[in-house]
């Protein structure tokens, strides 16, 4: 179960393969997902990074009134949210 998770995370598909599917599609007319970022879409990425570096700033604020003790506390379980929202954010796109 584990081996195939993992196979699956990483896969590839040669460059080549994409490059011919990429014009295939524009031959038939059908276009599928569009390849442009829409004022929704820039908005809400938007939005998201400034939620992001806020949540970020508001831990260091924090961080640098604890104690020692809170202090480390607070920096790893910084990095720690910093990794999984960089993993969630580098898996997606």
């Amino acid at each position: 179960m584990i081996l195939i998770l993992l196979r699956s995370l990483f896969r590839r598909k040669p460059i080549k393969l994409c490059l011919e599917e990429r014009e295939d599609r524009g031959k038939d007319g059908k276009s599928g997902l569009s390849e442009s970022l829409g004022l929704i879409d820039l908005l809400g990425y938007g939005v998201g990074c400034t939620v992001g570096a806020g949540i970020y700033s508001q831990i260091a604020i924090g961080a640098k009134e604890a104690g020692e003790e809170e202090r480390q506390c607070c920096i790893k379980w910084e990095f720690f949210v910093m990794g999984i929202t960089s993993t969630e954010h580098m898996l997606l796109f």
